[in-house]
């Protein structure tokens, strides 16, 4: 969830629930520009309230509009996001807020490079939201988030762990963080070998829910 610097491409159009892009605003406008532009989201008063019991702050706002409308978006749907912006934009809380407003269930990032590792540990005790590191010494993590390594990722043990975690109903949502670090970290691009398996877990859980729904109307 940051700035991507490659294509992405068409092939995997169908398999994104909403794209949401926002540019480096500038003051003065540079030039004008035929394409349609979005209708301006405006987020709604609960929203706004969660977001303020979340920062603890009852004066924050959402930095862009792009921010408030992902955050819904995720709250409300179980699709696929891609979320482009600048840095400081606030795309993190993205996944954090819908991963704290969750009685249970577990919010599971990709997060390169390590040095982010005991960064992210800190924000998320700052804003009172458990977290803990997936490691093969600490292979079943059940914190709200959980974060993994690149070169942890591509471990049949957590896919295994993913697997199960879905099985079981508490894997929500997966995150790649940091997405354009793709195009420079070959440790990054080794990972999404492993993200087939992880998209198979939501596949998985799909198949499921719709199974044991046909079930249910049969009965």
């Amino acid at each position: 969830m940051e700035d991507l610097s490659i294509g992405i491409p068409s092939a995997i159009d169908n398999s994104i629930g909403r794209m949401l892009a926002i540019q480096a605003r500038r003051e003065s406008s540079v030039g004008s520009s035929s394409e349609p532009q979005r209708d301006l989201y405006i987020p709604h008063p609960p929203l706004i309230k969660k977001l303020r019991k979340f920062l603890k702050d009852p004066s924050a706002q959402f930095k862009t509009p792009e921010q408030a409308e992902a955050i819904e978006f995720v709250l409300l749907y179980e699709r696929h996001l891609l979320l482009v912006g600048p840095t400081a934009m606030g795309k993190t809380l993205a996944y954090m807020i819908p991963a704290a407003e969750r009685s249970h269930g577990i919010t599971c990032v990709l997060l390169p490079p390590s040095a982010l590792h005991a960064d992210f540990d800190r924000r998320c005790e700052a804003l009172g939201i458990e977290s803990s590191r997936w490691t093969p010494q600490n292979a079943n993590p059940v914190t709200k988030i959980v974060y993994v390594s690149p070169e942890h990722a591509q471990m049949k043990q957590f896919t295994d762990y993913l697997f199960k975690s879905c099985t079981l109903g508490l894997l929500k949502h997966f995150v790649v963080d940091e997405a354009h670090l793709v195009a420079s970290h070959s440790d990054f691009r080794f990972s999404f070998l492993a993200l087939k398996p992880l998209i198979n877990c939501g596949k998985f859980k799909t198949n499921f829910i719709e199974q044991n729904l046909n079930q249910s109307v049969q009965a």
